[in-house]
């Protein structure tokens, strides 16, 4: 026998039971209710007599659990592999743009898969918080279960995206199996980016050139924002190339928003009628965290407390550092000079107009398509992100000038509609294509610009319109639920593919 099963044991033997210390005491009269009898101290109540030999057997610690062996002999040790390689598979889809629920959901069905072919496990379970990815086994001849918990990194690259979904289809349909996913895996990780870095600048071109006249600004500030767009993306690749690793984030986010407050802050200084606030906009487009926003908002409404909560923090946290930079480099170049500021001056307005409506026939496609290929959209998905885009965009308009009762066009309901129109547009290609609906979903998302309202909304408070700025700001998280709203009832409607 080892030692501590020798101290379990001698521990139990020479403990005896409360009963045989004082048997006197068994024998005491009961205590009169107002307190102690004499000297004595009040006494317990008894257990029962089965209850103490309960009692009395019961070690004085807990014995340590049999621990599970995995070394390549053991009966488990294949489902322990699977196990593993599901894992990297779900880490992979988070890395690449997949949300939590539905990689969650995912890894559940395909190990409740592999339960079922072994005789040993008799449970698995995963469950993904906004850090961390808990994985759970539960074996037949022990009611513990053994829980390993990795740490996940979550990003956005759509079209490594849908090559993860070609290899999850072809593990569901038998074509490939776990064991060959390692290596599957990697070619995936080490494949090349659709488009080369010419292609991505340009698409922050058109997307700085095209979201102010969105936004209703004018040909002024499309053209400053075009070129504050390739600004913004040769600095965020200058940060990320010669940065140290330590300094990447959020420090590349601060830097980038710098640059663009302090260039547009010097037009500023030349053309006062320039809006600095849809400037600054177009060159950190894609670093607003918008999508993350709805994110959160999402996973709250779906019961995940941490994890929503973690990612609300976390657009927040990222929206106040390009706060940041973005005021510091206002300031700098506009103080000393004794310029307007962040507050365009409107008394004369023929510097520049703004573009008909019309215009936005070409503005919005060009804001598609730059959206699709910076998020490394596949080239044959791209047609149907910009469908998809545009659709959601219609319907906005469409039902956003629809009047309320007091006769104010109702944008809200226009947001419902448009996020369910994409939803039950971006489930039927998932279904139809067998891929993440989350590839036509995330740029659609994202043309909602809640997290553009967000930063107006922050910016107008810091100039001193506390009402409109905190109207704007609190229509960011409005935003976000009329999106999530859309986006469950048309998921309700028509459930995506099994692919996530």
């Amino acid at each position: 026998m080892s030692d501590e099963g020798e101290e379990v044991a001698l521990g139990t033997a020479a403990r005896p039971s409360r009963s045989n210390e004082n048997p006197q005491q068994q024998q005491a009269p009961s205590l009169p209710p107002n307190g102690t009898n004499g000297d004595e101290k009040p006494q317990l109540p008894q257990l029962p007599p089965q209850e103490k030999a309960r009692h009395s057997n019961m070690p004085s610690r807990p014995q340590s659990l049999p621990p599970i062996e995995m070394d390549a002999s053991s009966s488990l040790f294949p489902f322990v592999l699977k196990f593993e390689r599901a894992v990297d598979l779900g880490l992979a889809a988070l890395r690449y743009g997949a949300g939590g629920i539905a990689v969650e959901r995912f890894l559940n069905g395909l190990l409740l898969k592999y339960v079922s072919q072994s005789n040993e496990i008799s449970h698995a379970v995963v469950r993904i918080s906004n850090t961390e990815l808990f994985c759970s086994i539960v074996t037949t001849e022990s009611q513990w279960p053994v829980t390993v918990i990795t740490d996940m990194k979550e990003g956005y690259h759509l079209d490594k995206l849908s090559r993860w979904a070609d290899l999850a289809q072809a593990l569901l349909q038998g074509r490939e199996t776990l064991a060959t996913t390692p290596s599957l895996l990697d070619d995936i990780a080490s494949a090349p980016d659709p488009y080369g870095v010419f292609v991505i600048g340009l698409a922050w071109v058109f997307v700085g050139f095209g979201l102010p006249p969105v936004l209703g600004g004018t040909w002024l500030d499309a053209g400053v924002g075009s070129l504050l767009g390739l600004v913004c993306y040769l600095t965020y690749l200058s940060f990320a190339k010669y940065a140290p690793p330590s300094y990447q984030n959020p420090w590349n986010n601060v830097f980038v928003a710098f640059v663009a407050g302090a260039i547009s802050a010097g037009f500023n200084l030349a053309v006062p009628q320039l809006n600095v606030i849809f400037t600054i906009l177009s060159g950190i487009a894609f670093p607003l965290p918008g999508y993350t926003v709805s994110l959160g908002v999402a996973e709250l409404a779906d019961g995940r407390v941490v994890a929503g909560m973690a990612h609300l923090v976390g657009g927040l946290v990222t929206l106040g550092w390009l706060l940041l930079g973005a005021f510091v480099g206002v300031i700098i170049v506009d103080r000393p000079a004794g310029g307007p500021g962040l507050s365009p001056d409107e008394e004369d307005g023929t510097i520049s107009t703004v573009p008909p409506k019309y215009w936005q026939a070409l503005f919005v496609p060009m804001l598609c398509a730059s959206l699709a290929v910076g998020f490394q959209t596949s080239y044959k998905d791209v047609p149907w992100s910009i469908l998809c885009q545009g659709i959601a965009f219609c319907l906005v308009v469409a039902f956003g000038y629809i009047p309320t009762e007091d006769g104010t066009p109702s944008s809200n309901l226009g947001i419902v509609v448009s996020s369910v129109g994409m939803t039950l547009f971006s489930n039927a290609w998932s279904r139809l294509r067998h891929k993440p609906t989350q590839i036509l979903l995330v740029p659609a998302i994202v043309l909602q610009v809640s997290g553009t309202i967000g930063f107006r909304g922050i910016i107008s408070i810091g100039i001193g319109d506390k009402e409109t700025g905190t109207q704007q700001f609190l229509q960011m998280f409005l935003v976000a639920m009329m999106i999530f709203l859309g986006v469950a009832v048309g998921m309700s409607i028509l459930p995506p593919s099994d692919i996530l």
